[in-house]
């Protein structure tokens, strides 16, 4: 029962640093928006999986396992796309 408060806490933090790294769209040349609006469809179909549309894909009984693949699906993946556009040597292409 002491790790529930953690666990609360982690998950509030995931999902603020998720709407934080999350980014409008609209200054991303076209070519590379159809690919970001692919991913966050995947992202969208997968959070889906578990019939709960929360971003929080809970695929097994352990908690930590789900953490982490929460972790890796939202946040380090959007991280990635906003890396990606934060790149001054790449071109529109």
């Amino acid at each position: 029962m002491k790790q529930m408060p953690k666990l609360f806490l982690l998950i509030i933090l995931l999902q603020v640093s998720h709407e934080m790294f999350s980014q409008s769209k609209t200054g991303i040349p076209l070519m590379r928006r159809i690919f970001h609006e692919n991913i966050d469809r995947s992202q969208k179909w997968i959070d889906k999986l578990d019939k709960k549309e929360d971003n929080s894909f809970n695929p097994s009984s352990d908690t930590d396992v789900n953490m982490q693949i929460n972790y890796s699906l939202f946040t380090k993946v959007d991280a990635i796309q906003t890396q990606i556009e934060a790149d001054t040597l790449l071109g529109a292409n």
